[in-house]
């Protein structure tokens, strides 16, 4: 019987301890505005809408990539899973 109540809360404080691990997921993005005129010597800012599908993202965040003439702009955030207390709901 204490063996099964060890292995029991072994498995609950894994789980629990997992709720509370956030993962990066990638975020939707609607639109991405970016101005023209603008070379490779210009700073120049760029305009991304979207939304996060519920309060369990947090955190967003860009991670931009140069590759020859194009520019990579992923968008991430950090997502807990919804059993998380933090993770609220709609």
């Amino acid at each position: 019987m204490k063996l099964q109540k060890l292995l029991f809360a072994t498995v609950l404080i894994g789980n629990v301890a997992f709720a509370g691990t956030p993962i990066s997921k990638t975020v939707p993005v609607d639109h991405t505005f970016v101005p023209a005129g603008f070379d490779n010597n210009d700073n120049v800012e760029v305009v991304i809408t979207g939304y996060l599908p519920n309060l369990c993202h947090k955190s967003p965040s860009a991670k931009v990539e140069i590759k020859g003439n194009k520019v990579d702009i992923k968008m991430t955030s950090l997502y807990y899973q919804e059993s998380n207390p933090f993770a609220l709901k709609w």
